[in-house]
């Protein structure tokens, strides 16, 4: 199998300043490209490349650029494992070439004049792999995307052609998110929205329906979005992660409205990497051969297999 990992999270421990994660947190630790590459090794899947998505930075204030530093190191990161620069206590510069695009953190409540700021800091030599960004929704209040700076940040997204990761979580933030998406897609359709790990469903057979409801609608109004199919195991009971038959047939329902909407040409491939990794390690080829089972249940064809694990990215990503 060769797949394009398009939701991964890249992070030296040497960094870690830089980051929300404190020392006795499971991701405080090496999440580094090397790291990711050697957990693949002498398994069945072949990543060709990985898009490195901002992974939560802890900006001292994210209303004026100088507060925003510790995502612009991030990013800077990013762009020495992309033109394998790296520290000696960063990692291995061998797998520079795996990254193909960067999603960084951008200041999106604060409008659009700091986020054009913040944006031109960034534009160095590594900055033709920025391709959109992303400010997690999952753990926000509510209303924050609801207002008017962050509605005039998104329109200045879709102005300069940046596609914009969108994280919403129905299994810890509950439908309120699905609601306030709706009211803000109606307002900002057209961005190229890319949905993050299916929204990460519940999958419990009770929230199904009302679910399916919203993600209609969510569909409905954003004609140029993608779906990632990614994260199942950051939320599935960890007493089945080992069964991936059980896994599969638990994730099929959440998947099948997905890829009823999204289809064969909207529809990703991700990991969630190391995300994916907090109940079990070692887990991406198993995800891997989940979205298997699940292709078998549709009976997909291979070509069109190929699409989601390796092409549809670039449309998705503008690469």
């Amino acid at each position: 199998m060769k797949l394009i990992d398009s939701h991964i999270h890249l992070s030296a421990l040497a960094n870690q300043q830089n980051m929300k994660w404190q020392a006795d947190h499971p991701l405080h630790k090496q999440n580094r490209l090397d790291e990711y590459v050697a957990q693949l090794h002498d398994v069945d899947v072949q990543i060709d490349g990985v898009v490195a998505i901002e992974f939560d930075p802890k900006n001292k204030d994210p209303t004026t650029l100088e507060g925003c530093q510790q995502s612009v190191e991030e990013y800077l990161y990013f762009g020495r494992v992309a033109r394998g620069e790296l520290r000696p206590e960063e990692g291995s510069n061998q797998h520079a070439h795996l990254l193909k695009a960067v999603i960084p953190w951008a200041p999106m409540p604060s409008g659009p004049e700091l986020l054009e700021q913040y944006v031109d800091s960034l534009r160095d030599s590594s900055f033709h792999l920025v391709k959109g960004f992303r400010y997690l929704l999952q753990d926000k209040p509510k209303q924050v995307m609801l207002q008017p700076q962050f509605i005039k940040s998104l329109k200045w997204l879709e102005k300069n052609n940046f596609v914009f990761d969108w994280g919403i979580d129905l299994r810890c933030g509950g439908t309120w998110q699905f609601e306030e998406t709706i009211d803000l897609f109606k307002q900002v359709s057209n961005v190229k929205y890319i949905i993050n790990h299916m929204t990460k469903p519940t999958y419990k057979d009770e929230d199904i329906e009302v679910w399916g409801k919203y993600m209609a609608e969510i569909y409905r109004l954003s004609p140029n979005s993608y779906m990632k199919l990614s994260g199942g195991f950051s939320e599935l009971p960890v007493e089945i992660n080992d069964d991936l038959e059980k896994c599969a047939d638990l994730i099929f329902p959440w998947f099948n409205v997905c890829w009823d909407l999204w289809g064969v040409d909207r529809t990703i491939w991700a990991s969630n990497w190391p995300v994916c990794e907090l109940k079990k390690k070692n887990v991406v080829a198993n995800w891997a051969k989940v979205t298997e089972i699940l292709f078998d249940k549709i009976h997909l064809p291979q070509e069109d297999r190929y699409k989601v694990y390796n092409t549809n990215y670039k449309a998705a990503y503008n690469v």
